[in-house]
């Protein structure tokens, strides 16, 4: 590819990678300052209402002093007989209440009440001929049902809720003659208490303000709670922010009521929405305009030079390996061309994520520093770190966090080496490797065991209580495998393999701790090469045979499939058993020549026994977890069974659950491909991989063999173990999957496992693994008895 189009492909992710992080912080920061924008609305508008309450109550008196000091109420008042002063009294109360709607639509009514709560005079807007009416007046302000001598004049105020589920303030003024002066009371009356009432539409309680409504459009709810407190009417209001993940909210706390207005979390999602739209519809203008401005600048101060680089290169002349003094740009290129290649070499040698050491350059450091201790007789440290769960973190997290993760802890690692560490007189560039993946190393010069094993305790600790990257915290741990000089070994190659060994052992002793390697790591490690001889040698001479373990049916106790064991005449492999040298096989690749071996065998045996005895039933043969990714064990089934005419139905391969305890598209696929060619699938030591139920509908299988610890366990009394037991049986049978109880020991197993209904019984109490001429007499004793 030519630089002009390496430019194009290079130069517009990169200014779109910087525009778009910047746009990523600026709607952050946009996000946070929109909510407190929203904020401070919604506060304001309650702090509208607060203002709009306070001047209608404020507008409420102001009309009830006009009417007071008026000559028409103080006519009245000095002969209510005369009906022209009352009509007078009435046109002023109807007039005030028009001049006063004009600026406060929200007045609904002026009326006057006598000494015992009757209507005198009502403004308001019933329809001719009909009776005016009191509003729902609170009995704590009703004072005319409990009169008292001498009161004073007040005022107060009450909310209610009309018919129609409209909310009105009341202002309620009790006014008493005495306070006229003597020349306008000349009618004497005893009952001189007159009350004024003025009612006011307060609806934008329960509704929200205009402005509350323009600026959530209609996304709001409002939670009014009426208190008509009159023991806190000189309480003054208060408001508050609350803040919850599903909606904003403002309580105003009045004396009259509790008003909270929400807005929801949807509403300010979407005006959020709309202006991240607006800025990422501007970054993406700034990136093309950026692109081309820059892609101008680029062709005229860099694609020219280069093109007369190119010209000088192909006309013959040559460049020097040293850089060139001069500010031109082809010198400036000539000095690029020769950094790089300083570059380079370090690419060579450092890794490129962590910056640490790489394989190569360690192992090479390493034969330096270890030929030094040799001869001046030092001792000498290697540490062999892997990251326990680190699968976990790329598979749920991603490989950029794992990334992530890596150059963290390499960061950390080399803060954990002091300098009072031996590893101090070993350059830290080669002290500390990333050897592979998830693998470190470091090499500790003059270090004794308890040097080693105080650095080690240190990388441990790092990951105490998780490792944080970020504001994620993982649960990664270390497994660390010490090897000493020249204890156990004298080359580097031989102190990198016992460093991994140890390091193995670690994690099997339960992870997150080290391991120095010692002579019994030494003796597994010699026992395994031995055991992958023997098994090589073991195929080679044919020292493998076949071993059958009946099945039989819980209802009549008859032997319904045979599985299929491996056993070997070798006596190492014979020795050590299939629990150690199946393991050893599956690690080294020699398990796909066994799992064929024992497949075609099985089938050979399996077509003599149809051909000699009329055999019916099945052959259950064991399937190694290795054959799960192997994409051609489905066809070479399918030829083996083609190969000797066998019924695919007579063959039942098991697939241990551990295998399966993760959900894999290609073990699946293998298992689907396998099921298609006719034969049947069995879960293996069910129990012990911690499969959930619903897990298997992702699985092909049709059996379950319960593992023996469940049977084992119904000796104890514990019930818990029994009722394991009936859910797995019970489970099945809802998931139409048939059962198989491994390890039957006893009577007593036999007989409860039959009464749950658990479909097949294996184990030593009804037969134990049997050679071909003890099961062909046991079958021929089956037949006789069914006969």
């Amino acid at each position: 590819m030519k630089l002009t189009q390496r430019i194009n492909v290079i130069l517009l992710p990169v200014i779109a990678g910087v525009f778009v992080v910047t746009s990523w912080i600026l709607n952050s920061t946009m996000e946070d300052q929109t909510r407190l924008v929203y904020e401070e609305q919604l506060e304001q508008t309650v702090n509208n209402s607060l203002y709009r309450i306070n001047y209608e109550t404020n507008l409420a008196d102001s009309i009830f002093s006009q009417i007071v000091n008026s000559h028409e109420y103080a006519n009245y008042i000095a002969d209510p007989s005369v009906h022209v002063l009352y009509d007078a009294l009435d046109i002023l109360l109807n007039r005030q209440r028009e001049q006063v709607r004009s600026f406060m639509p929200g007045l609904v009514s002026i009326q006057i009440l006598n000494s015992q709560g009757g209507i005198l005079f009502s403004a308001d807007d019933r329809e001719l001929f009909t009776e005016a009416s009191l509003p729902p007046i609170p009995s704590q302000h009703q004072h005319w049902l409990n009169p008292t001598q001498g009161i004073a004049a007040t005022q107060e105020s009450f909310l209610f809720e009309t018919a129609n589920g409209e909310i009105h303030l009341g202002r309620l003024h009790t006014f008493n003659s005495e306070f006229l002066s003597t020349a306008t009371r000349r009618y004497k009356d005893d009952n001189k208490t007159i009350y004024f009432l003025i009612v006011i539409n307060m609806d934008f309680l329960r509704l929200g303000t205009p402005n509350l409504q323009k600026e959530f459009e209609g996304h709001y709810s409002i939670d009014l709670r009426i208190n008509n407190n009159s023991h806190q009417q000189n309480v003054s209001p208060s408001i508050a922010l609350g803040k919850n993940k599903k909606f904003m909210s403002v309580t105003f706390t009045h004396p009259l009521f509790l008003r909270e207005v929400k807005i929801s979390e949807q509403f300010i999602s979407q005006q959020l929405q709309e202006q991240k739209s607006k800025q990422w519809f501007l970054t993406i203008a700034l990136i093309l305009f950026s692109y081309s401005t820059l892609l101008s600048l680029i062709h005229r101060q860099i694609i020219n030079p280069v093109l007369k680089l190119t010209n000088q290169v192909r006309s013959g002349k040559s460049m020097n390996s040293h850089l060139q003094a001069g500010n031109d740009e082809v010198s400036e290129l000539h000095n690029s061309y020769t950094k790089l290649l300083e570059e380079v070499e370090k690419l060579a040698q450092f890794d490129p994520l962590t910056n640490l050491a790489n394989r190569a350059s360690f192992k090479s450091a390493f034969a330096r520093v270890l030929t030094r201790s040799l001869y001046q007789n030092e001792p000498l440290a290697i540490l062999y770190i892997d990251l326990d769960n680190f699968k976990q973190v790329n598979d749920h997290y991603g490989h950029d966090v794992g990334d992530q993760l890596l150059v963290e802890f390499s960061s950390r690692l080399l803060d954990s080496i002091r300098s009072t560490d031996a590893c101090s007189r070993v350059p830290q560039d080669d002290a500390v490797a990333r050897l592979a993946g998830d693998e470190f190393a470091i090499v500790l010069a003059d270090a004794n065991p308890d040097t080693a094993a105080l650095v080690a305790q240190r990388i441990l600790d790092l990951f105490k209580g998780g490792f944080t990257v970020g504001q994620q915290k993982h649960n990664v741990k270390a497994s660390i495998g010490i090897a000493i000089a020249p204890n156990d070994g004298e080359d580097v190659s031989d102190l990198m393999l016992h460093a991994d060994a140890a390091m193995y052992q670690a994690k099997s002793a339960g992870r997150n701790c080290y391991q120095f390697f010692t002579q019994k790591i030494a003796d597994a490690m010699k026992e395994k090469l031995d055991i992958q001889d023997q098994i090589a040698k073991a195929l080679e001479n044919q020292e493998f045979y076949l071993m059958f373990m009946p099945i039989y049916s819980s209802q009549t106790l008859a032997i319904e499939s045979l599985e299929v064991l491996l056993r070997s005449t070798n006596p190492l492999l014979n020795k050590v058993g299939p629990e150690k040298f199946i393991p050893v096989a599956e690690s080294t690749g020699l398990i796909k020549k066994i799992d064929l071996w024992v497949v075609e065998q099985a089938l050979k045996k399996l077509h003599e026994f149809n051909q000699t005895i009329n055999y019916q039933n099945t052959f259950s043969i064991n399937m190694s977890s290795v054959e799960l990714h192997n994409k051609e064990f489905p066809l070479k089934v399918g030829e083996l069974i083609q190969k000797y005419h066998i019924n695919p139905k007579q063959l039942d391969l098991e697939v241990t659950e551990t295998s399966l305890t993760t959900y894999d598209k290609n073990s699946i696929q293998v298992l689907n491909e396998l099921k298609a060619l006719g034969l049947s699938l069995s879960l293996d030591d069910f129990g012990t991989g911690y499969t959930a139920f619903n897990q298997l509908i992702h699985y092909p299988v049709d059996h379950l063999k319960i593992d023996r610890s469940f049977v084992a366990a119904l000796n104890t009394e514990d019930e818990k173990n029994h009722s394991m037991l009936e859910i797995i049986i019970s489970m099945s049978s809802i998931y139409g999957l048939k059962t198989v109880a491994e390890g039957v020991e006893t009577q007593q197993q036999l007989d409860y496992l039959i009464e749950l209904g658990c479909d097949y019984l294996q184990g030593y109490y009804l037969s134990k693994p049997l050679i071909e001429a003890d099961l062909l007499q046991l079958l021929a004793s089956q037949s006789k008895q069914l006969s």
